[in-house]
């Protein structure tokens, strides 16, 4: 795709062209796909995350300058948005009925553990 077409798609996304939209789904999707699984986030998080990529887009298309530059703007705005799925998913706690909060394997007592309690109590 030129950079005149290109231009011409961003243009006609930002005055809400369906098909447009639908080719710059396709012609990006994959890279926002691969940038959200690359941070090692579940399938219905990386989906979550491209949604929000694809969200921000909209939000924001009218503002970019550079149609050429849609490309690394969605990889960018996609890594930030993986980074605070991560940031959110280490800061819940499961809740309901299965999960458990102890091992399910305790760690088993033996000599060298000892020792490393004693001295870690001893260091405190």
């Amino acid at each position: 795709m030129s950079n005149a077409d290109l231009s011409e798609l961003v243009g006609a996304a930002a005055r809400g062209d369906p098909r447009a939209w639908e080719v710059l789904v396709e012609r990006f999707g994959g890279l926002v796909w691969s940038v959200a699984r690359t941070y090692g986030l579940s399938e219905a998080d990386a989906a979550d995350v491209a949604q929000t990529a694809w969200l921000r887009l909209v939000e924001h298309l009218h503002r970019i300058r550079d149609a050429q530059r849609v490309g690394a703007w969605l990889a960018a705005t996609t890594r930030h948005e993986a980074l605070r799925m991560l940031r959110v998913v280490g800061r819940q706690l499961p809740m309901g009925e299965d999960v458990q909060l102890e091992p399910s394997d305790p760690v088993p007592v033996t000599p060298e553990s000892q020792a490393l309690a004693s001295e870690q109590r001893n260091l405190l």
